[in-house]
């Protein structure tokens, strides 16, 4: 039913350091780019940085949007902190916040750690900056992204049926009445 209220919707972030982009558009379009010759003046360690940080706030960003997505087309507020939970969505709300996912690149160079849906982490193999050009350290970015992605959505429904049981309808329920 709502699977499509981010379609149209551009999510935009920038590093911290303000050189590197990151564009997430329909809900699951990635696009990352750096500033004019930024790439190569990164040394790996500032690099996993920037991108943990940019992909951390993406995903504040990006729920941040859902949220209000939900909200216009049902007019009713959701609860987006736990502050506000108790008893067992409490309990739901920070087992999920646990939940650990990994994807790795193609190549292997770069790997992406997810714990719950904000907090990224990117680490890449040392000299990967200066082997890569680019294009191919984006697009195994990109691919490094979408296992991780991959592997934190698969995690997410197992957790909800082992959760709620598995015979129970995996909607997770956040909405005030």
């Amino acid at each position: 039913m709502f699977s499509n209220l981010l379609e149209g919707v551009s999510i935009t972030v920038k590093s911290q350091d303000g050189k590197i982009t990151c564009e997430l558009s329909g809900g699951n379009r990635l696009a990352i780019e750096f500033a004019p010759g930024s790439y190569r003046r990164y040394s790996e360690g500032d690099l996993e940085h920037q991108l943990s940080h940019l992909l951390s706030a993406l995903w504040v960003a990006h729920d941040r949007e859902n949220f209000e997505a939900l909200r216009r087309a049902t007019g009713r507020e959701f609860i987006t902190g736990k502050s506000r939970l108790s008893g067992r969505r409490l309990e739901f709300a920070e087992a999920r916040d646990r939940l650990q996912s990994r994807g790795v690149s193609r190549s292997g160079d770069i790997a992406i750690n997810v714990t719950g849906a904000h907090r990224w982490i990117v680490k890449l193999k040392p000299g990967v900056v200066r082997r890569l050009t680019e294009e191919e350290f984006l697009y195994e970015l990109w691919t490094a992204f979408v296992a991780a992605d991959r592997d934190r959505r698969r995690n997410l429904v197992l957790f909800k049926r082992e959760f709620y049981g598995s015979n129970a309808m995996i909607v997770e329920r956040t909405s005030r009445r």
